[in-house]
């Protein structure tokens, strides 16, 4: 691959970030619609799948709100995440497919649950709750809009909570040695 190669890749990123197109977006990443998606075992569940391996990429529950994101880089002792890769490398794609994914499947006001999941283990890596832009405060509680890391460098801004539930969270995480802090939004310059 030559250095055009790398610059005609990046304009192609930069520009489909840019378009509201899931199809194109999940495309310039070697990922399909799995044509298996609302059929017989999945019934409630639309899949779509990396074409080179046909190994399952992103999973969306309808019943459940909850979107899962698959993929291990390279084999079981040594590789990466690659939704680690694509956020470190295409940050702005990253939240394009995540918002035009969320967009696509579920209602604007619903709170949906997102994961990240390994291709050998089931349980999930990190889970995180996407909110409604226009959530209103609680009664007892104001919710702050701030961010957790995950994998100790994706921020997730549009996740809100009370300031006891972000302490609680921290103290949770921070015993997993996953996440050791959070931020709101208005303290980040």
């Amino acid at each position: 691959m030559d250095i055009f190669d790398v610059y005609g890749f990046q304009n192609q990123v930069e520009n489909v970030a840019k378009e509201e197109n899931l199809k194109e977006s999940l495309k310039l990443l070697g990922i399909v619609y799995f044509d298996g998606s609302l059929e017989k075992g999945n019934e409630n569940r639309i899949v779509f799948e990396f074409s080179k391996n046909r190994t399952m990429a992103i999973e969306v529950r309808l019943m459940e709100k909850k979107i899962r994101f698959w993929g291990w880089i390279g084999d079981r002792q040594k590789g990466d995440y690659f939704w680690k890769y694509v956020f470190e490398n295409y940050e702005e794609l990253w939240h394009r497919i995540l918002s035009l994914l969320i967009a696509e499947y579920f209602s604007p006001t619903e709170y949906i649950s997102c994961e990240i999941v390994s291709t050998v283990n089931t349980n999930p890596l990190y889970h995180w709750i996407e909110c409604p832009e226009d959530t209103e405060a609680t009664e007892d509680d104001t919710l702050y809009a701030g961010r957790l890391m995950l994998f100790g460098f994706i921020p997730l801004w549009k996740v809100k909570h009370t300031k006891n539930e972000w302490k609680k969270m921290t103290l949770i995480e921070s015993s997993k040695n996953k996440i050791v802090e959070y931020q709101f939004q208005e303290d980040i310059k």
